[in-house]
């Protein structure tokens, strides 16, 4: 994706979807964007949110990597383990703290551990029958090496509001996520190691659909743009789109997809590059999600 940007993994998903959020959020850690549906079905997110049990850990297992084929690196390929235990603070306020392990799969065969993020989350807030919006707000830790090093990051705060809304359309029942992600880096200096601008702040609105295409079968579109600034206020937008299929049991999942982010504007500045399939930064990812 984009060098200096941080935090270029998206996770497939449902309605909580920010796990490892927006293309500049955190860390350099990532190789190859993924949407934002890993964290689950908004029906699995609510119903563990608003769970009486005092400690619940959810744990994914993603495999990831472009379509697009170099003759020098092959496809830029990896996998992922992501830990996310979460504590209940009292009836309505949950704590959960996430972090993940990389494993690229390309020629460098690297391993990292992502930025930690850290976040409390309120129950949903009934506004009508069918709308209910949720609060979160949180930061991340600099625990990823080389986001301290090379571009001397030392954390992020993040809030993040959702809303999301039922409704029906030809007998099918359909569910409309709204998310905006907005988050402040704190880096030592402005620019990395290699001279190029860090994020100052980024603002990410978002939108996602969901509906059963069979019981236990949910099809999720999503999409998010990203607008941040660098510390020399000079502007960047990105941008995301999304398609995946989740199979959904009590307590597990299994989810394949596609998904394409980038710039999204061209070199010149002024073109368009938002588009739903690219051949060059499209991917494909697949993951099992497990929740106790």
């Amino acid at each position: 994706m984009v060098a200096a940007v941080s935090e270029m993994h998206r996770f497939p998903g449902g309605m909580v979807r920010f796990l490892t959020n927006c293309l500049i959020a955190a860390s350099s850690a990532a190789l190859v964007v993924v949407s934002q549906s890993a964290l689950g079905t908004t029906n699995q997110l609510t119903t563990e949110l608003t769970s009486p049990k005092k400690l619940r850990v959810t744990a994914l297992l993603q495999a990831i990597t472009t379509l697009h084929k170099t003759e020098q690196d092959g496809r830029s390929s990896s996998g992922r383990i992501v830990l996310a235990p979460s504590y209940q603070l009292s009836p309505d306020y949950r704590a959960t703290l996430t972090g993940s392990l990389i494993q690229n799969l390309d020629q460098e065969q690297k391993t990292q551990f992502s930025n930690t993020k850290i976040s409390v989350s309120r129950q949903p807030l009934q506004l009508t029958q069918d709308t209910a919006v949720i609060l979160s707000a949180g930061g991340r830790l600099p625990t990823n090496e080389d986001d301290r090093r090379d571009n001397t990051f030392n954390g992020s705060l993040q809030f993040e509001p959702q809303a999301f809304t039922e409704w029906s359309a030809r007998g099918f029942r359909f569910t409309t996520i709204y998310a905006l992600s907005a988050v402040k880096n704190f880096h030592t200096y402005d620019r990395n190691n290699l001279a190029r601008a860090n994020m100052s702040y980024s603002v990410t609105p978002y939108v996602g659909f969901e509906t059963y295409i069979l019981k236990n079968v949910v099809l999720t579109l999503d999409g998010d743009m990203t607008l941040a600034r660098t510390y020399q206020d000079s502007p960047r937008t990105l941008f995301s789109f999304g398609q995946s299929l989740t199979f959904e049991q009590k307590g597990w999942s299994a989810t394949i997809g596609h998904t394409n982010a980038a710039d999204a504007f061209t070199y010149n500045g002024t073109d368009s590059n938002v588009r739903l399939f690219d051949d060059n930064t499209s991917a494909v990812y697949g993951q099992l999600r497990v929740a106790y």
